[in-house]
């Protein structure tokens, strides 16, 4: 069977990354895929997948730069074993940390100078802040073989470096559309009753730009007021709160809002994959999300969802889903903000579930027609 080599942040405990993973297993099964993973979870137990160690999604420290040392062998060996080498999804594209970019066009090049293809799959680009980062990303990305990315924001990126290959797509988590993936079994084990109950997704440093320096920051009045949040959303449902960390770090929140709030609330474990998170958020009656792929899990089965944005990248899931008038941003939310949406969502419930179907349905088509470009061309290597 021919290979293809998937580099992405998969096993690093987020599973809208992983959702990705899936996505492109699911839809290139012609192809024997190895992956990039971390070392937060093995992949290998429930997606079809060979993992080849990749730590530095983990942070950048002299123990993680000797493993990554000893993975590089293993990685040559892989992109030269298969036909192309694609990345995978994500925001990968972004010169935040000065590191990233170096490390994923160093084996861009390296599959070139081994004669394979190179294809970026339904990708985020940006923020490009620096003069360096917007040269290295103008080289390569107008050299790949494909250049697919999933929003409004990454194709004007594109624009602006002057690539002309750019073809606007989706996330790739929208690829997947089996609903049910573990049959239920997942609602089980949890106790839970289809549409009866709500799910609430969060981001433990509430911004995405607080990430870099979380450690200094002192979130207990963010986190009293997303609280206060919380309960006004379980006041609007009526509804048993289901907590689902789609990052492994979120969990902490989960625990918080399990001690602060009376009524019974359920806590997902971290360690369920991107298969089970999805059947519980698919299988809720409404979903307050700040995390993006539990809004894309939510949408591709009709699930309405308040969207609280705390990175650019949710804001232009919105645009695309036409979702925008609902988002609220999560760095000044309020629990009145809270009782005034939720209240015009309920009242178009139904229209907002009719809207996610079509789009997701439409999203999934345009998809499919990426994966139909770059099989053709994998199609056309000896």
């Amino acid at each position: 069977m021919d290979r293809i080599f998937v580099l992405g942040a998969y096993g690093c405990g987020n599973r809208g990354d992983d959702a990705i993973l899936q996505s492109i297993t699911e839809n290139f099964r012609d192809y024997e895929v190895y992956a990039t993973c971390g070392s937060y979870e093995n992949i290998e137990s429930w997606l079809p997948v060979k993992k080849i160690p990749c730590l530095l999604n983990e942070g950048f420290s002299f123990p993680i730069l000797i493993c990554m040392i000893k993975s590089s062998v293993k990685i040559v060996e892989a992109i030269r074993k298969s036909k192309a080498l694609i990345f995978g999804g994500g925001s990968l594209i972004h010169d935040l940390t000065p590191y990233n970019l170096p490390f994923l066009y160093l084996w861009h090049l390296v599959a070139k100078a081994l004669k394979k293809q190179v294809f970026y799959f339904c990708i985020g680009v940006g923020p490009l802040k620096s003069d360096f980062g917007k040269f290295l990303s103008k080289k390569f990305l107008s050299h790949a073989d494909g250049l697919f990315v999933r929003d409004l924001r990454s194709l004007s990126y594109c624009q602006e470096l002057g690539t002309e290959n750019a073809v606007l797509v989706k996330d790739g988590a929208f690829l997947v559309k089996t609903r049910n993936q573990c049959g239920k079994k997942t609602l089980l084990e949890l106790g839970l009753i289809e549409n009866e109950y709500a799910c609430v997704t969060a981001s433990q440093w509430f911004e995405s730009s607080n990430f870099w320096n979380r450690s200094e920051i002192d979130f207990s009045n963010a986190v009293q007021n997303f609280i206060a949040c919380v309960k006004m959303f379980q006041t609007c449902t009526g509804k048993r709160i289901v907590f689902v960390p789609t990052v492994f770090h979120d969990q902490k929140i989960g625990t918080i809002l399990q001690d602060s709030i009376e009524g019974e609330i359920t806590l997902v474990p971290p360690d369920y994959t991107s298969k089970q998170m999805a059947e519980v958020i698919e299988n809720c009656w409404f979903l307050m999300a700040v995390r993006m792929h539990s809004m894309i899990f939510a949408a591709r089965q009709g699930v309405p969802f308040l969207p609280l944005i705390y990175d650019e990248k949710v804001r232009q899931l919105l645009l695309l889903l036409g979702m925008e008038q609902y988002g609220l941003n999560l760095s000044n939310i309020t629990p009145c903000d809270i009782l005034g949406t939720m209240g015009i969502m309920l009242e178009q419930y139904d229209n907002i579930r009719a809207n996610l179907l079509s789009k997701a349905e439409n999203f999934y088509k345009e998809n499919l027609n990426a994966v139909a470009i770059i099989q053709k061309k994998l199609e056309g290597i000896k």
